[in-house]
């Protein structure tokens, strides 16, 4: 983590990830993959707001053809710190590359390689891959340690 002068109160984290794969699949079939993975995180708060944005790229091999993929994560908001349950109103908003053409040996399938499971496990089965997804929100503090989010 980075202190980002840039934006007052902001943070930046570089990172790179790698992976190897004997056995993918894939609609165009299965195969050897090779991935690298190098990303950006900005985030900060500054009086009341609060940003959250992430960047990915990847790049590599599938079998024979090569990985070209990407993927843009955020969210946005603002607490209303001294109003009763200090509601935040907040935007998140995620895209996915994927892969338009599976007769094209090249994959542009975003593969997120450890997606966090949501109720009964860590075990990510499935990830954010070809999605666009945009929702509003708010969080409100019910007491210190409990929040609504919705």
């Amino acid at each position: 983590m980075l202190p980002l002068p840039l934006l007052p109160g902001g943070n930046v984290d570089f990172y790179y990830f790698g992976i190897e794969n004997d056995n993918a699949v894939y609609n165009q079939g299965a195969g050897h993959e090779l991935r690298h993975s190098i990303g950006t995180r900005i985030w900060g708060k500054q009086a009341g707001w609060d940003y959250n944005v992430e960047l990915v790229y990847q790049f590599g091999t599938f079998g024979d053809a090569d990985i070209s993929a990407w993927t843009a994560a955020s969210e946005a908001g603002y607490t209303f710190a001294n109003a009763p349950l200090r509601p935040r109103f907040f935007l998140k908003a995620d895209i996915a590359s994927g892969d338009q053409d599976p007769n094209n040996p090249n994959l542009n399938t975003f593969n997120a390689l450890f997606p966090k499971g949501a109720y009964f496990s860590e075990t990510g089965l499935i990830g954010p891959a070809n999605i666009i997804d945009v929702h509003p929100g708010i969080e409100l503090q019910l007491t210190k340690r409990l929040s609504f989010v919705r």
